[in-house]
């Protein structure tokens, strides 16, 4: 059951990351400008401080239209810096995954009006896949990969799958 509990988290740690890719690229979309989903760290549990920071391995994430730096824990506004459309803090159970992206040290992605990838300079170079597993995984643990493509399109995968015709396939 503990097993269970664990992979549960990690999945829903999956889903709640390439929900927000999906929204930021919707919301691009909509309204035909650059928006950028940001992972963050935090050091207040189960939500956004003062002192979030954009990192690699944050279990937390924030869409917005500028840098969310230290400013995740201002509501959700589109007339005060930095323009907060969504966030989400990771729940208790994000504590036990693990959060790493390729490119290495890459922690955010912006997508355009057309919903396609764009480079913004304080973005930095960006996302082409989240790595999610477990802390002190083990081989009964999953893991899961979200990998994103220059048109904008998400997928969540399991690299553990080994067969060519499963869908889950990485």
């Amino acid at each position: 059951y503990s097993q269970w509990t664990r992979n549960v988290k990690i999945r829903n740690q999956a889903e709640s990351i390439q929900y927000g890719l999906l929204k930021a690229r919707n919301e691009a979309l909509r309204r035909n400008k650059v928006v950028t989903f940001w992972l963050v760290s935090s050091s207040t549990p189960n939500q956004l401080g003062a002192d979030c920071a954009t990192s690699h391995t944050g279990n937390n994430w924030v869409i917005s239209l500028r840098d969310p730096q230290a400013k995740c824990h201002l509501a959700v506004s589109e007339d005060t810096d930095p323009l907060i459309l969504d966030k989400h803090a990771a729940a208790d159970g994000a504590s036990q995954t693990t959060i790493s992206t390729q490119p290495a040290g890459a922690y955010a992605i912006s997508f355009n009006g057309l919903g396609q990838v764009s480079v913004r300079t304080e973005s930095g170079t960006p996302l082409t896949r989240i790595d999610i597993t477990a802390n002190n995984s083990n081989d009964n643990d999953r893991a899961y990969q979200i990998q994103l493509n220059a048109g904008g399109m998400t997928r969540l995968c399991d690299p553990q799958v080994s067969d060519s015709n499963d869908p889950r396939k990485c």
